[in-house]
């Protein structure tokens, strides 16, 4: 399994250029496939809002015939703070007798 991506309409792969970390070069595939012949995988990344390295990152991938099914992946460490309205666990709370 490859990572193929479309551009300028055929199918292609990325190589980094040797001595530079950015600039990427498009290989176009000798045979290309079929559009039966290709999963695409979809992705979108989200950050915390109060901790920008704590990430979501959801993958699917969009065949018609399957069922819809998504993978949920958290990267980074959660730094879990007390909830703000939860100032009544401060307050000792009285037993009412009856």
């Amino acid at each position: 399994m490859r990572k193929v991506l479309l551009k300028e309409g055929k199918s292609c792969f990325d190589r980094r250029q040797p001595g530079h970390k950015n600039k990427r070069s498009y290989i176009s595939l000798e045979s290309q496939p079929g559009p039966g012949e290709i999963l695409i995988l979809r992705r979108y990344y989200t950050k915390h809002t109060d901790n920008a390295k704590y990430q979501k990152r959801v993958s699917w991938l969009e065949i018609e015939q399957a069922m819809s099914c998504a993978c949920h992946e958290y990267l980074g460490k959660c730094l879990l703070q007390p909830h703000r309205g939860k100032c009544w666990q401060a307050r000792q709370l009285r037993k009412t007798e009856t």
